[in-house]
């Protein structure tokens, strides 16, 4: 093999083990830290139709009416929801 031919197969070497580590770190799956802070409001928008999520830290209107929109979007669809 020349000196080519070896950089490419380090350069694959590479790829390969962080596409690996990679698809290792999101399993089994755990939430973020944060994502209780988005999710369980913009749930509750979706499930109760009150649009104030009572909190509105930050990002918090472009994560959570999103969410819920999303939340009332596959209720409908999936399930038969209003």
């Amino acid at each position: 093999m020349t000196g080519s031919g070896w950089l490419r197969a380090a350069i694959v070497a590479v790829f390969l083990a962080c596409s690996l580590w990679g698809l290792e770190q999101d399993l089994p799956y755990t939430p973020e830290v944060d994502e209780p802070s988005f999710v369980v409001p913009a749930g509750r928008i979706a499930a109760t139709g009150n649009l104030n999520p009572h909190w509105f830290g930050h990002p918090g209107s472009t994560v959570i009416y999103p969410l819920a929109g999303l939340y009332h979007l596959w209720q409908a669809a999936a399930h038969g929801g209003t």
